[in-house]
């Protein structure tokens, strides 16, 4: 999964050879939907969370042609209980875990359009930067005691280390407004779909999209752009691009 994400980078950073650019931050709400899968069980995921924050740092090069690069950083905060199951016909336990996690997203694609209008696609990869967990595991088995395992612990107030970050993969607009020489205010709906589980180690699994609203300013920047800049510097070789001096 990291090598498609770090392939699919290379490809939208060919596409941009713009020496403009544009910085941005944007935050708003999102509404997400998780979903627990096992074959050997039936999880399932609850949450009261109405609207949770969202906050996002942006960056775009610009250029005259259709297609251009753009990177993320993206915060987002999520609140909820999984009840999940793990063994089999046997045996195993049942852990139920109330979960407050800060996700931190890392976002690089094409985004395509040229005027006040945009679309972009992209990969997300995902660092669990904050949050704790605590609830109870219960062992279970067909046999009964003492034979069996029966007990029922309760898991005090502790780090979410069951948990990792997902890879997912987002689609978004952004629609953009003048709001002089230099800046402009951006409307940025957007869509997130996991495509790699939230837990670390578990026979369960815990997927979900995300859908959510951000509203922010962006910069406009005449000057070289990342890739101008990448290009110009530790990529010269790799590129075989002769200096202007042997030229």
């Amino acid at each position: 999964m990291k090598r498609l994400f770090l392939l699919v980078a290379l490809i939208g950073l060919a596409r941009v050879v713009q020496a403009q650019f544009e910085v941005g931050l944007a935050g708003g709400g999102y509404l997400y939907k998780l979903t627990a899968s096992d074959p050997d069980g039936s999880p399932h995921i609850t949450s009261d969370q109405t609207f949770p924050l969202n906050a996002c740092l942006s960056y775009r090069d610009r250029r005259a042609s259709v297609a251009n690069f753009f990177a993320e950083l993206d915060w987002r905060h999520r609140e909820f209980t999984a009840h999940l199951d793990e063994g089999g016909h046997g045996g195993g336990t049942r852990s139920v875990w109330d979960t407050r996690l800060d996700h931190l997203y890392f976002t690089v694609g094409p985004e395509y359009g040229r005027k006040s209008l945009t679309v972009r696609v992209g990969l997300q990869l995902g660092w669990v930067i904050g949050g704790s967990m605590e609830g109870t595991t219960s062992s279970w088995s067909i046999y009964p005691p003492p034979e069996g395992n029966w007990s029922k612990d309760t898991i005090p107030d502790q780090r979410p280390d069951r948990f990792r970050g997902d890879q997912r993969l987002l689609f978004a607009f952004r629609y953009t407004r003048a709001l002089g020489e230099s800046w402009n205010l951006s409307f940025d709906p957007f869509m997130s779909l996991s495509l790699s589980s939230m837990l670390a180690s578990s026979d369960n699994q815990i997927r979900g999209f995300d859908l959510g609203l951000r509203i922010g300013v962006m910069r406009y920047r005449n000057g070289r752009g990342f890739w101008t800049r990448l290009r110009a510097g530790p990529l010269r070789v790799q590129m075989k691009e002769p200096k202007p001096n042997d030229r």
